[in-house]
This record gives structure tokens, C-alpha cells and sequence, in this order.
């Protein structure tokens, strides 16, 4: 029964070790948004994908797709099964900002820093329950 074990394991460390942020597509879910101006948290569900051409898409609870363009990559997470951080300059049409990926010890979230023209800075915490590379 060890040996059935260590085979499971060993063949998840394998697929997991390939989700690297920059050239898989992974997608992150959330089911609990956390608005860090005023320290509301709402149970409600956010999905984002980074795509490994260069964009990263934000899909809101009323499911509407926001696409932004990676202008920049900072930092480096080339395996998402381990700690790791990496954060995206990114831009749209209507909006920019700073999209962070992060896992520690505290698990994963995904950071959005955005802003748009004539209104305030959106910066929320997405804490997120699954991500998978498609």
C-alpha cells in the first residue's frame, strides 16, 4: 500500500512541477474576494487565467471577462506546486495596474492592483481554492 502511495505522489509532484506561470496556461479560481482599502471579504466567485502568449484574463461574479495585455513579467515562479511569486505590469483598453501571483505559507492569492481613468484604484485579494494547467 506504501508503494500505491509513493506512485500517486510522485506522479502528482510530476504534472505539478510543469505549471510554470510563464509558459502554461493555468487558471485560478476563488471563492473569496478580499477588498484591501477597506477590509470587507465577500464569498463570491472570481476566476483568472494567465495565458502563456502574454495576457491574463479575469473572469467577475457577474461574468464578465476582463483581458489584459502582460506588459512586463517581474520575478520568476516556474513551479506552482512550491512557493513562489511573480507579479504582471498589464494593461486593457480601460484599465492597467499590477496583477501578483503568489503562494506561501499563508496558501495562494492572486493581487489586483488596477486603475482606470476617473475612478478609484480597484485593489482586491483573490484567495484561491484550485489552480490547474490546462
Amino acid at each position: 500500500m506504501k508503494l500505491f502511495y509513493l506512485l500517486i505522489l510522485s506522479a502528482l509532484s510530476f504534472t505539478t512541477q510543469s505549471q510554470n506561470i510563464a509558459t502554461s496556461t493555468i487558471t485560478w479560481q476563488s471563492t473569496q474576494n478580499f477588498n484591501v482599502d477597506n477590509g470587507d471579504t465577500s464569498e463570491e466567485l472570481h476566476t483568472v487565467t494567465t495565458r502563456q502568449g502574454g495576457s491574463v484574463e479575469w473572469t467577475k461574479p457577474d461574468g464578465s471577462v476582463s483581458t489584459f495585455t502582460i506588459t512586463e513579467a517581474v520575478g520568476q515562479w516556474s513551479n506552482t506546486s512550491q512557493k513562489g511569486e511573480v507579479f504582471y505590469k498589464v494593461s486593457s483598453a480601460q484599465q492597467w495596474g499590477l496583477i501578483t501571483f503568489v503562494k506561501d505559507g499563508a496558501g495562494v492569492k492572486v493581487k489586483l492592483l488596477l486603475f482606470a481613468q476617473d475612478t478609484e484604484p480597484y485593489n482586491h485579494e483573490l484567495s484561491i481554492t484550485e489552480y490547474k494547467a490546462q
